[in-house]
């Protein structure tokens, strides 16, 4: 998989895309929720939009060491630290 886009989903499920070493575009317009380590390891991730998102668990992103083109809605992190890319996020909103 190198590419999502969906239009349908609402829920993203615990490490859903984890380890998706070739995954680099990612456009969910109605998930909601993003579980714990859904794209763990996905290093090559350039570009996340989900506009609608409003809680992002644990480590949801963990090492995604490529985000630069990032649109998320208001969302609050659930659990421990993790990192988006170059941003880090702490128990917060983006």
């Amino acid at each position: 998989i190198t590419r999502i886009y969906n239009s349908t989903c609402e829920t993203i499920g615990a490490q859903a895309f984890e380890n998706c070493t070739k995954l680099s575009y990612v456009e969910f317009t109605k998930a909601t929720t993003v579980g714990s380590s859904a794209f763990k390891k996905c290093e090559v991730l350039d570009y996340l939009s989900m506009p609608k998102v409003t809680t992002i668990h644990t480590d949801a992103f963990s090492n995604c060491k490529s985000v630069s083109n990032i649109a998320l809605g208001v969302a609050s992190i659930v659990g421990h630290t993790g990192t988006i890319g170059t941003i880090t996020y702490q128990n917060s909103y983006l």
